[in-house]
């Protein structure tokens, strides 16, 4: 079983070669599609203060309406708690993390960003978690 690990390593490694458009690196006899070519998930968790739950959403469409518009991003959503109204969850998937590098320096996210700067409720830290799914694997 080993050597059949093995051969289909080395003919996807020939096959990726061929076509150039996949890259591949074996690891421990499994084969893994190397990090620039994954899609990137940003799953992020934030506390406002009360008062700036509005000016929270309403900064967050005007960048989402741009932020769409970028050919790198697949989805951007920002979710409201259903029981903490000053509790949001912002879920980002890019193309790669290329793409989610060059959306960060994007004037509509830096505006975004100035915006809400003084807006987090100071007694919760939050969450931020970056994820790199293999291309294809849900399909």
């Amino acid at each position: 079983m080993k050597y059949v690990i093995e051969a289909f390593s080395i003919l996807f490694t020939l096959m990726a070669g061929l076509y150039g458009s996949v890259s591949v690196i074996s690891v421990s006899g499994q084969i893994a599609a190397a990090k620039e070519y994954m899609e990137v998930v940003l799953n992020i968790k934030r506390k406002v203060k009360p008062e700036c739950v509005s000016a929270l959403k309403e900064s967050f469409l005007k960048c989402k309406e741009s932020t769409l518009l970028e050919p790198g991003c697949i989805d951007y959503g920002m979710y409201q708690s259903l029981t903490d109204s000053t509790e949001f969850f912002i879920a980002e998937t890019w193309k790669n993390d290329g793409e989610l590098q060059k959306h960060g320096e994007t004037a509509h996210l830096k505006q975004h960003l100035n915006e809400i700067k003084d807006m987090g409720d100071p007694s919760c830290k939050g969450s931020f978690r970056k994820i790199y799914v293999c291309p294809s694997v849900n399909d």
